[in-house]
């Protein structure tokens, strides 16, 4: 099942929390697509059969918009060599090809496993707070 969150200048997480945490514990798969105003984060969570732990993909993308604030082009980033998440250790915990994120194979896309759905919620949030900064400075833009 897909579920779509549209944030906007000011990150409330509080739905968001509240609605992943029921969710991700009651469904086996499940996808987010995460939109800020100027990125978008596509996470993939899975629940493999007879265990209680989840498995969580993520890849981040910075999306442009036309004036009807249509999305006319996305473009994956690769946070372990963008300037913009280089020194954000959070973010490189989660996609450094030499720890437990993304592997070298797919290094644009970052990876975690918990036992817990409350760790894992905060962890996307925690990407999402990152990620909000980010976009809000301007002299990414």
């Amino acid at each position: 099942m897909l579920f779509t969150y549209v944030f906007g200048e000011k990150l409330d997480l509080s739905r968001f929390r509240k609605q992943a945490i029921n969710y991700i514990s009651t469904m086996r798969d499940l996808s987010y697509h995460l939109y800020l105003p100027n990125y978008k984060i596509s996470l993939e969570i899975s629940t493999p059969d007879n265990q209680n732990g989840h498995l969580m993909a993520a890849t981040l993308f910075h999306i442009k918009r036309d004036e009807d604030k249509e999305i006319t082009q996305t473009t994956t980033i690769f946070p372990v060599i963008d300037s913009r998440f280089q020194e954000i250790k959070a973010i490189q915990d989660l996609w450094n090809p030499l720890g437990y994120g993304a592997s070298y194979s797919n290094p644009s896309r970052a990876s975690f496993t918990s036992n817990n759905v409350v760790e894992l919620v905060e962890k996307i949030c925690i990407i999402l707070k990152i990620v909000h900064k980010i976009d809000s400075l301007k002299a990414f833009l």
